[in-house]
């Protein structure tokens, strides 16, 4: 039991070290930002493809009900309005081909942005001398970006899907069994959102970053960054929820509490790739860069400073190269 602890607390410590190295909180806030500007983008290609199977109004509805959960009634609202301005009618060919090809840019640069961030935990980055390839795999890159945000409409198909045939089947058999089989059907449905998070988390590090990671790590970091969102979900609800954001930062209150959820999805994403790299570290593999990619080495170089009173100084720090 005490060498359990003490591995723990290793494996805990290089992960915090690897974060700390990695600029992890930098990143955050980058991809943070980056979000908030793509987020409408973002969510009018997922209302479209799934609002094609369900209806918009029905998944719009859902959809900013999740949200609500989540972030509460004011980060909701202000998402909601960022939505339906998005959605106004543009008049004229020109301006609405101009207004979906910003649309589809916009919603692929937080992918692309965490592309970088999956990159630089798991030491690897394109190779810059691929030339003509190399502007072939950018486009390549935001391709596969707006494939992502498709997925994430792909899985709230199946979220609202399932989420209907679990209502069902739970009104039928509470005419039979009573309120006593509410709490079955609810943990049924936490099972089956926790289980889409972890297929879309694992989706994300498998293919998004320029790395070859096999799927077993790929599993185990994926099933942590899920019980951590999902914990840290009810935590930081728990925070906006009894907090008075509106008296301190007024108007910009409900854009404080996205960034806020943002920052800290972000926060409990990175922790899961620092997870899986200091994993496969101690276990003696190596994440392989991708065909198109180098790795990223990272050591220490001695450099020596002549003073003016010929005294050598030595100054040493990290290079990564």
């Amino acid at each position: 039991m005490k060498r359990f602890f003490v591995n723990t607390w290793s494996f805990t410590k290089e992960m915090f070290e690897e974060w700390i190295d990695d600029n992890c909180s930098q990143m955050a806030a980058a991809l943070s930002y980056y979000t908030i500007f793509s987020l409408a983008p973002m969510m009018i290609i997922v209302i479209s493809l799934a609002g094609y199977f369900f209806g918009r109004e029905a998944v719009t509805g859902e959809l900013f009900n999740q949200i609500r959960g989540l972030i509460g009634a004011d980060g909701a609202k202000a998402i909601q309005t960022m939505v339906e301005n998005a959605y106004r009618d543009r008049s004229g060919l020109i301006p609405t081909l101009l207004g979906i090809g910003t649309l589809i840019f916009s919603a692929t640069v937080t992918f692309a942005a965490l592309q970088e961030s999956l990159n630089a935990i798991w030491k690897v980055k394109p190779n810059p001398n691929n030339g003509i390839k190399g502007i072939i795999r950018l486009v390549i890159n935001r391709l596969l970006s707006f494939t992502m945000v498709l997925g994430i409409g792909f899985f709230l198909i199946i979220s609202l899907v399932v989420s209907s045939l679990i209502n069902v089947l739970s009104n039928y058999i509470q005419r039979i069994l009573g309120d006593s089989s509410l709490a079955l059907f609810n943990t049924l449905e936490l099972a089956v959102s926790s289980a889409i998070l972890v297929l879309l988390f694992a989706v994300i590090f498998k293919f998004l970053p320029d790395a070859k990671i096999k799927w077993r790590n790929v599993w185990r970091a994926s099933i942590l960054t899920t019980i951590l969102f999902s914990v840290g979900k009810y935590l930081i609800s728990l925070y906006i929820g009894q907090s008075d954001f509106t008296s301190t930062y007024g108007a910009a209150a409900s854009i404080i509490i996205i960034i806020l959820w943002i920052n800290y999805s972000c926060w409990i994403f990175f922790v899961g790739a620092e997870y899986a790299y200091v994993f496969m570290k101690r276990r003696g593999e190596e994440i392989e860069p991708a065909e198109h990619a180098i790795k990223i080495k990272r050591f220490e170089r001695k450099v020596e400073i002549k003073s003016e009173s010929n005294k050598n100084e030595k100054v040493t720090g990290p290079v990564k190269g």
